[in-house]
């Protein structure tokens, strides 16, 4: 489709070989996406190329961690942002104008 619309508008269309790490791994968008969804992040990271990185603003839980010594930050996300399946991440938290690169363990999943 892209092609025709390049006939029709005036543009070259000039196709990139498929690139793949290290000969094995597709570097690919959807690829990405299905190592996140599959909590497999560290591959992630690596196709990215960069470490997979959520964004989005700290909103207020139960305040239960606090209690047994674990403060916690509640992330509320956009919902078209992709996350990692359920279980314990070891990750870095920036906070801009705060802290950054801070080593946390971030929980993926329900109370």
């Amino acid at each position: 489709r892209l092609a025709e619309l390049g006939r029709e508008h005036g543009f070259a269309l000039h196709a990139v070989p498929r690139i793949r790490l290290h000969g094995t791994e597709m570097i690919s968008a959807t690829n990405i996406r299905r190592h996140i969804l599959a909590g497999n992040v560290a591959m992630a990271a690596r196709l990215l190329g960069r470490p997979y990185a959520l964004t989005g603003v700290v909103v207020h839980g139960a305040k239960r961690g606090r209690t047994i010594g674990y403060p916690t930050a509640n992330l509320a996300h956009a919902e078209e942002l992709i996350v990692p399946t359920l279980g314990i991440y070891a990750t870095l938290v920036d906070v801009p104008g705060v802290v950054q690169g801070h080593a946390a363990m971030t929980s993926v999943g329900v109370r």
